[in-house]
């Protein structure tokens, strides 16, 4: 799952066995945000931290998700 904060992006990946991993990204951080569309299905958002890409797949309202990405890096 991710969340936006007012300083960051937080992603947290749920695990079977043992703690979740988290990891916060600070917008100060992030270079660039992508959108690619995809006619069936989720859309990927990629987001580029460095030399760095991370992946999500959006399913519902990916164009908000990306506005409101590029509105706090901006």
């Amino acid at each position: 799952t991710v969340t936006i904060t007012d300083k960051g992006v937080e992603r947290v990946m749920k695990r079977t066995f043992g703690k979740d991993d988290r990891q916060f990204i600070p917008f100060r951080s992030i270079a660039s945000v992508h959108h690619d569309r995809k006619r069936m299905g989720r859309d990927t958002v990629s987001v580029q931290v460095g030399t760095r890409v991370y992946e999500w797949k959006v399913q519902l309202n990916s164009e908000g998700f990306v506005n409101m990405l590029n509105e706090r890096i901006a």
